[in-house]
Parts: C-alpha cells; sequence; structure tokens
C-alpha cells in the first residue's frame, strides 16, 4: 500500500522511520524528482550529501568510498557555498577498491554549504561512501 501526504523541506539531509521499518520504498520527491529515498527494509536513507546548518561552519576531517566492480569509478566531492555554484572539492578514482582521504587541515564549509557527492562510471556497481563532518558554532 502507498500512503502520500504533503510536508514542506528547505532541505533533506536524511529520511528514516520512527516506529517501525518500511516494507516498500519511501520516496520524498520535490515535485515529480526524487531528492531521497528509504529502500525497502532499510528504515532510514542511504545518501551522501549534506548542508551546513544556519549559524555552523563545517569542517571535514575525511571522505571514505569504496566501489564494488572490476570498473572504473570517478567519484566527485562538490561543494555549493551559499548563493554560489557547485564545484569540484576533491576527486577519487576506484576499480573494486576503497580508498579514504584523510585532511591533517579540516576542510572548511560556511553556513549553508550543500555538499553532495557524485559519481561517474560503472553503471551497475554498488557504491558506498561516508565523510566525517564536524559543527562549530559561528561567533555571534
Amino acid at each position: 500500500p502507498t500512503a502520500a501526504g504533503a510536508v514542506n523541506f528547505a532541505r533533506v539531509n536524511r529520511a528514516f522511520m520512527n516506529t517501525a521499518t518500511n516494507v516498500g520504498k519511501i520516496q520524498v520527491k520535490r515535485s515529480t524528482t526524487v531528492v531521497t529515498e528509504i529502500g525497502a527494509g532499510f528504515g532510514q536513507s542511504l545518501q551522501c550529501f549534506y548542508t551546513i546548518p544556519a549559524g555552523k561552519t563545517g569542517y571535514m576531517f575525511n571522505l571514505s568510498a569504496s566501489a564494488s566492480k572490476n570498473q572504473v569509478v570517478d567519484l566527485f566531492l562538490f561543494q555549493r557555498p551559499f548563493g554560489g555554484a557547485f564545484r569540484v572539492q576533491a576527486t577519487m578514482s576506484l576499480n573494486q577498491n576503497n580508498q579514504q582521504l584523510d585532511y591533517p587541515s579540516p576542510v572548511k564549509f560556511t553556513e549553508k554549504t550543500d555538499i553532495d557527492l557524485r559519481t561517474r562510471g560503472s553503471s551497475n556497481a554498488t557504491i558506498s561512501a561516508d565523510f566525517t563532518i564536524i559543527l562549530v558554532d559561528n561567533s555571534v
């Protein structure tokens, strides 16, 4: 069974179930565009994007990714400062392996910066990725 509802959000960083694991997939859409999805039985979305909240500065300490297929998959970490355009912050190339980028001096992201990881390459590979960001309150 499906149910439709309407709730307005400025950003969707994560979607999850509160009371029970979902049997079917749940999609969050903007008009007809799916912006995130909770896969059947997963109970939460699996995505690699984030928006730095207003009043905060984000510091990225690392980025990790892995690919399942023996084919080249390129990953691009994009950032879009508030009011700006998306641009590449980091890249990595995977071929049935994993990589981690550690930043000895964390990468700084100002408030309202959108961050997302995009892939190009193998069409049937399973890609996993995550990053660690620490949020710090901006000075008043």
